[in-house]
Order: structure tokens, then sequence, then C-alpha cells
């Protein structure tokens, strides 16, 4: 008798707690999205591709495809999949052996934030690789970038197999283009050929957190090396760590400003011709 009343005992402790340590991720999660939901952004492009017809397509398409600004510049990342997916079905199907060479470009690139606003941007860096893209805000005569809310990689956190992870998200413009998060674990820590989480189906270019809202990574999609039509249904989602991303950031900035100085002195060279 007093070994089941004991029994009990520990069994409601232990559901005492579960439900407390839900509450507590809950809560975080809500945290979460008022930190962090406003560097969560559309990005907007038309790509062209050269193979359009071929993989049953016109040859262009408008994109648009959420991403995360991951600085205080505006630099945003986004899944290169997503954002261009001539170029990665290309990458994926082959023909007698030889993988299609898709040529798409990007064209009428915007980063639309979460009041509405558009700002015209660019594409700086692209990892196919990885599934990571880098667009980059421009700035236009007279014009003043606003303060861009951002998700800071640098103050990343690891976990383990099975630990909690919040996922946050936005919905599409037929949903008011809301905030979305989901509760999820770690399935799986993939340490080789580098570090990846599996686990919940993040939107590739959204980020992770751990249960205590620091940040994990961002999701992306991991492709087999080998094409054809069933490496297309191998692709995985996973989340790459933050500090992975940080790094490729980084040279996604030194790019942009290049190009940016670049466009400078092709505008001054211009100036003195006429």
């Amino acid at each position: 008798m007093k070994k089941a009343i004991i029994i009990a005992l520990l069994t409601a402790c232990l559901a005492s707690t579960g439900l407390a340590d839900e509450a507590a991720r809950v809560q975080t999660a809500r945290q979460i999205v008022k930190d962090y939901g406003e560097s969560l952004v559309w990005i907007s492009a038309v790509s062209k591709s050269e193979m359009g017809s071929m993989l049953g397509g016109s040859g262009e398409q408008e994109i648009e495809v959420v991403g995360t600004v991951i600085d205080p510049s505006g630099l945003t990342v986004v899944s290169n999949t997503a954002l261009d997916p001539f170029g990665a079905l290309g990458m994926m199907l082959n023909i007698g052996g030889q993988s299609i060479n898709t040529k798409s470009t990007l064209s009428d690139v915007k980063i639309t934030l979460a009041d509405g606003t558009e700002i015209d941007a660019k594409l700086v860096l692209k990892d196919p690789d990885l599934d990571l893209a880098f667009v980059m805000p421009e700035k236009t005569d007279g014009e003043e970038l606003p303060k861009f809310k951002h998700v800071p990689l640098d103050k990343g956190a690891t976990a383990e197999m099975l630990d909690p992870m919040i996922e946050l998200s936005r919905l599409g413009k037929s949903l008011d283009r809301q905030c979305s998060v989901q509760l999820s674990r770690i399935s799986a820590v993939v340490k080789k050929p580098r570090t990846f989480y599996c686990g919940g189906a993040g939107m590739g270019g959204t980020p992770a957190f751990t249960e205590t809202g620091k940040v994990l990574g961002i999701a992306s999609i991991r492709k087999p090396k080998t094409g054809g039509m069933m490496a297309m249904g191998a692709m995985q989602p996973v989340i790459l760590p933050a500090e992975d991303v940080l790094e490729i950031a980084e040279q996604a900035k030194a790019v942009g400003a290049d190009k940016k100085e670049n466009s400078k002195e092709t505008d001054k060279e211009a100036d003195d011709k006429d």
C-alpha cells in the first residue's frame, strides 16, 4: 500500500514538473516572437532560367521566400533552394548521368519588412552546398534605410539529441504574414562532415532556438551528393549551427561591401566622363 502511494506521488510530481517545463517553453517561445519576430522578413525576386522550358516552366518565375535578418545592416539569410528553384532543380536532375547546368539569374530583388515596407536589395553570396543565400538591402540616393532588428548569430548555443527546440517562421501573404512558432525536439545530431541538428520541420532560412531562448541555428536543406529524381526525395531539413552560418555571413558582408565600393567607383567614372 505504501509503495503504491509513493509511486503515485512520484508520478504526480513528474507530471507536475513536465507541465511546468512545457509552460516555461511556451512562455519562452512567446518571448522569442516578441524579441525576434520582426527579424523575419520576406524576400521577393524574379528568377529567370535558360532551362525553364525543359524543367516544365516558362523560364521565368516570381519568387517569395521567408528569410532572417542576421545583421544590423539588414543582411538576410534565405534558403538557396527556395530562392533559386531553377538552379537547385538543375543540380538535382541529370540526363544520361550528366547534371543539367541551369543558368539562372535574379532580378527585382526586394526585402519586405513585417510592417509591409519594401526595400530594394541584391543577392551578394550563395552557398548551394549548405543551401544558404545572402541578400543585402540597397540604399538609393536620398533614402535612409530603417534600423533592422536581427537575430544575433554570435550568441549561438549548442544542443544534444532530444533537447527541446523552438522554431520561428512567418506565414504567407494569404495569412497576413503572421509569425509562426513550433515546439519540437532534436531527433539527431550529425557530426560529420559537419554538425547538423535534425528534427522539426523548419522552413529554410528561418531560425531555431534552444528552450532557454538562445539561438541554435538556421534551417536549411541537406541534399545528397548524387543527382537524379530519387535524390530529390532524399533532401532532408536540418538546422545549421549559428556559428557556421555566421562564418559565411561575414564573407557575404565583405562581398556586399566590395560590390558597393565597385558600384561607387563605376558611378564616379561615369560622372567624370560626363
